[in-house]
Formats: C-alpha cells, structure tokens, sequence
C-alpha cells in the first residue's frame, strides 16, 4: 500500500508491504514487470525456471505472463 507521509521530495511517499502473493509456486523468476493494464487488472510478465540451478536452467518457453485482479492479489 503506498501511504502519502506529507513529506517533501523522495520521503514524500512509503511503501506497506501489507499482501503477499506467489505467482508461480516455487519455481525462481527474474525480470519481471508489473503495470496496472487499462481494464485496471494488473498484469505480470516474467521470466520463470523451474530451478535455481544454473545447469539444470530449462530455456525453453520461460515468458510467462499473468493477469490479476486487485481482489485476487489482496486474498492471498
């Protein structure tokens, strides 16, 4: 949640990291970006493995993309 602090400049805003959400079980993920998309869903694209191991990295169909709504991202 971010929280207006009333402050000036960069300490104009905080962040709450009140929710948790895990978007694709247990496997690793970088690269990632997270935007509001214009039907107010939020959409996430990243790239994902299914090891944290750098020889066991399965390269093959690793863009994923998700699309969430706020309620569902607040549930979890």
């Amino acid at each position: 949640m971010i929280n207006d602090t009333g402050a000036a400049g960069e300490e104009r805003y905080s962040i709450d990291w009140a929710y948790e959400f895990a978007v694709d079980g247990n496997v690793g993920y970088s690269y990632s970006c997270l935007s509001e998309l214009p039907d107010g869903s939020i959409g996430v694209y990243y790239e994902k493995y299914d090891s944290w191991s750098r020889d066991q990295l399965h390269l093959k169909n690793i863009l994923s993309f998700e699309k969430y709504t706020i309620s569902q991202l607040k549930t979890s």
